[in-house]
């Protein structure tokens, strides 16, 4: 600037003396003058919405039409199908709950006393929800032997989720009361392209599969709006220790998927014996950034008017009165990553006819992994693995997450026929297949974001590890000459790392790998016609499960994400006489381990309590062209509720929510 010449940079009296000559040449109000007309345009360019509004939502309403043909094109047959989407859907609870507590599993409460909890709000929730969608597809008959398809699918949806709550501060001195609004807006956009094509070789009777698709995709937040004030001793206002902030995030997620298959039978008999080969590759890149903005001056502010005229446009000027609001830049470099992921694949596999009874399928599938994940700064700078520049993470170096892993995964299945009656077969299936279950991005990411649903943070884990399962099957079924299903089914599944939810001291969500996991169970699934009229579907399974951990403590509990029971059940009524089709629906899952609270070392675990939910659906046709509908879906309207799993039971909820019960007419014309 001027005010110390180069050999004076070391001379520290030098120096004082030439920062008091640039403040006496440059007041603050220089400084005033010159910066906050740029920080009130910044003010003055949010949407000013930080309050929740209140309105009447209209009713649900979706309509989609779809038109198709088939004509000659060059003298070859052309397929043509086109539709459209559009749906509105608004969703409201005014009474759901969340709770959070550190204290420890082994809690009985005596004489009436209640569970000790951190934090308790109760809540509005409300969910609006549109969606655009489209289709066109062609299919091309190029001869007898080969044709081709070509299609083309925009996905379009933005949903509003909006939190309105209020609580109390256990940790607060004297009586304070928390309120605040949430909203999350985010909006997705997903444009798929597809091939296929399919050839025939009639000298060698092989056929060829071609398949690839291309999904260009966003998902964007445009606004995450995290509002808090407090009742405190009569007066509303700002809480001292909280200034709002807004969060916009933009992410990029594309895939390119392709795969290939050639069947070539290997016998004279093409149903005798085949073979399959082929492969595939699958690319995927995401790149996702976070930008966190904090409002200044509000802090501790007390209300001075209604709520919808506490922050106003006016008060972005700043003039240096005490209702002065700024915005400033927050966050971190964990706010924002990109990630890479290339799977390669290659698979054989023989169907052989040994006799009229036994039927053999086996192959094996060979696949390589290659995934990398890095903060984007880091990345953008190329820096080198354990880099100084790189910052640390619970003590730790945070360096690129990545994993580079082949897999071979072998499978077999047996077909053995009891009954050869082609009216009314009994077969015996056994089976054995590896399989494997990749982390996703965000699971493995060092990145830590503000969750909306769990209202809380949420980490990734860069040192996650691919899960391995082995898979053994075992089912007996039977076909009646009466259209009847019968079947049973037993099955045993072992996991390696097993990919878990957890939620660490501190309310940090995150995921681990435990070592070994199992479940064994057992399924009965039934097809019955009642009367030529009436039909049952249906099939119950239970489950036993299990997970061993020695560290951080030694325990041993259900697995993760494993219900202990599953009822699927379906009623059909066919009134062909007067063109009137009714079906009643049902089903339920017992309860699973949804987060696994605290490591496993203070509060307990967390699991997703069982929901009974009964759809009905009614159509009828009116002539040849028009029907007239109506599906009622979760009847019972039971709430999504999630509660901790004390020893004396579930007698406190993680979050309850009820979406209530939708009646749903709809009206479609064919031509």
């Amino acid at each position: 600037l001027g005010y110390l010449g180069g050999a004076q940079f070391g001379d520290m009296a030098a120096f004082n003396e030439a920062l008091k000559t640039y403040d006496l040449e440059n007041p603050l109000g220089f400084f005033v003058a010159e910066l906050n007309p740029e920080v009130e345009r910044i003010g003055k360019s949010f949407n000013n919405s930080w309050f929740a509004i209140t309105k009447r939502a209209p009713i649900n309403f979706s309509q989609n039409f779809s038109i198709g043909d088939q004509v000659k094109f060059l003298g070859k047959s052309l397929g043509i199908i086109a539709g459209f989407r559009y749906s509105s859907d608004y969703r409201f609870d005014p009474n759901s709950t969340l709770n959070r507590t550190a204290t420890a599993g082994d809690f009985l409460p005596e004489n009436g006393e209640e569970v000790p909890v951190q934090t308790s709000f109760d809540q509005q929730l409300s969910r609006e929800t549109h969606s655009v969608s489209g289709l066109i597809q062609l299919s091309y008959k190029l001869n007898q032997n080969n044709s081709v398809s070509l299609s083309f699918m925009p996905n379009l949806m933005g949903q509003n989720s909006v939190r309105r709550y209020k609580g109390t501060d256990p940790n607060a001195q004297g009586s304070v009361v928390i309120f605040g609004d949430d909203q999350f807006y985010e909006e997705r956009r997903q444009f798929l392209y597809q091939y296929k094509s399919e050839h025939f070789f009639p000298g060698s009777s092989m056929k060829l599969s071609i398949n690839a698709s291309y999904a260009d995709g966003q998902r964007n937040v445009l606004d995450f709006k995290d509002m808090r004030y407090i009742l405190d001793q009569g007066n509303l206002q700002f809480d001292s220790n909280f200034n709002p902030d807004r969060r916009y995030r933009y992410m990029d997620d594309n895939m390119f998927d392709s795969r290939v298959s050639l069947e070539i039978p290997i016998s004279e008999d093409m149903r005798t014996s085949k073979l399959f080969v082929g492969g595939g590759y699958n690319r995927s890149n995401r790149q996702n950034e976070q930008v966190l903005y904090n409002m200044r001056g509000a802090s501790g502010l007390i209300f001075d008017g209604p709520l919808d005229q506490i922050i106003t446009e006016d008060d972005f000027t700043l003039g240096g009165d005490d209702r002065s609001f700024y915005y400033t830049t927050g966050g971190t470099a964990f706010d924002s990553d990109i990630g890479f992921r290339d799977i390669s694949a290659a698979f054989a596999k023989v169907d052989h006819q040994f006799t009229e009874r036994l039927r053999v399928v086996g192959g094996v599938r060979v696949e390589y992994t290659d995934i990398f994940l890095d903060i984007l700064e880091y990345y953008e700078r190329d820096l080198p693995v354990d880099s100084e520049e790189r910052d640390l993470q619970g003590g730790v170096r945070v360096n690129p997450s990545q994993i580079q892993e082949w897999s071979v995964l072998p499978s077999v299945n047996v077909i053995f026929k009891i009954q050869e009656d082609p009216n009314a077969p009994m077969n015996l299936r056994a089976s054995f297949f590896q399989s494997i279950a990749r982390p996703s991005f965000r699971e493995i990411s060092s990145m830590s974001l503000l969750d909306f649903e769990l209202r809380g943070r949420v980490e990734g884990n860069p040192d996650l590890v691919i899960t391995g399962v082995n898979n053994y099957d075992l089912r007996l079924e039977k076909y009646t000459k009466s259209g009847h299903l019968f079947s049973i089914t037993g099955f045993y599944k072992t996991f390696k790392d097993h990919i878990e939810l957890i939620l660490e001291p501190g309310e940090v969500f995150s995921w681990q790998n435990v070592p070994e996991s199992y479940a064994v169970g057992i399924e009965l699934e039934s097809n019955y016609k009642i009367t030529d009229q009436l039909e049952f579907r249906g099939n119950v399974s239970f489950i036993w499960s299990e997970t061993t951990i020695t560290e951080p403590v030694e325990e041993t509990r259900p697995m993760f994400g494993q219900a202990p029971y599953i009822v699927n059940a379906m009623l059909t009524y066919d009134f062909e006489k007067v063109g009137l089709l009714a079906t009643a629906s049902y089903n339920v899952q017992g309860p699973k381990l949804a987060v696994v609270a605290g490591a496993g070392e203070a509060a307990p675990n967390i699991f997703e309590l069982p929901r009974n939910v009964i759809d009905l659906n009614f159509r009828k046709s009116i002539g040849k062209h028009l029907a007239v509908g109506l599906r009622i879906r979760d009847l019972l309207n039971n709430p999504v509720r999630r509660a901790y799993d004390f020893d004396a039971g579930y007698i406190l909820d993680f979050d309850n929510v009820r979406w209530g019960t939708t009646y749903q007419l709809n009206v479609s014309y064919t031509i």
